[in-house]
């Protein structure tokens, strides 16, 4: 949870590394607690823009370190709720 509040700070700071520290966080969070995923995989299905911000979190991050990606993944809502 920490290293999300930090991601958050470093996204407003001149050097560009708040996105990556806030993946990392994320991709820790998923793995690690079942009730994060599927928080995660709620917001995703009740809110279009969560969804789009991690959609694009996934393309932008996930093809360049698989961990984050394959985490990510997990937490996509189901074809039949979008």
């Amino acid at each position: 949870m920490f290293t999300l509040l930090v991601g958050i700070i470093s996204m407003v700071t001149p050097i560009p590394g708040g996105v990556v520290v806030i993946a990392l966080s994320l991709t820790s969070l998923t793995c690690t607690s079942p009730r994060a995923q599927s928080f995660i995989k709620y917001s995703r299905e009740n809110s279009s823009l969560i969804n789009r911000l991690f959609f694009s979190l996934e393309k932008q991050v996930g093809s360049r370190i698989s961990i984050i990606g394959d985490a990510l993944k997990l937490t996509q809502p189901d074809s039949s709720s979008i």
